[in-house]
């Protein structure tokens, strides 16, 4: 089990489902995004599941290297149903417990239509917008 990390002003959470067609622009976009996340008061979690390497959470850090993701993996969850909302309310319970913040922020990232909003293909799931809410109200 992880330590607590210290406390910060905020923490911005990425719900990324990538087990999809859409890996490589997500994975492209939160390897772009860790050149901005520069602010020692926000820390950026980032979930991301990718086909064949299942869901891992990473630390942004700023690296220098615009063509790969060199931030820190700080969790490991395998292959992972990211259209299942206990899930995504077990990524949030966890970052929320296991990095601390006065606030937090979560952003969903999943090529969806309609009523969903996550959609994971290897295991032929998704989430509604109801079934997010009652996730995060759980």
């Amino acid at each position: 089990m992880q330590s607590v990390q210290p406390k910060t002003n905020w923490n911005l959470l990425l719900y990324a489902s990538g087990d999809n067609a859409w890996h490589r622009p997500l994975y492209q976009g939160i390897n772009d995004l860790e050149e901005k996340c520069d602010r020692g008061d926000v820390r950026v979690l980032a979930l991301l599941d990718q086909p064949g390497i299942g869901a891992r959470v990473f630390q942004l850090r700023p690296d220098g290297q615009p063509d790969r993701l060199t931030s820190p993996i700080v969790a490991e969850h395998g292959m992972t149903d990211m259209a299942r909302p206990s899930d995504l309310r077990d990524f949030v319970t966890w970052a929320q417990e296991t990095y601390p913040s006065e606030h937090t922020a979560l952003v969903v990232s999943s090529p969806s239509g309609n009523d969903t909003l996550v959609c994971d293909q290897s295991h032929k799931q998704q989430i509604t917008s109801q079934e997010m809410h009652d996730a995060l109200e759980a």
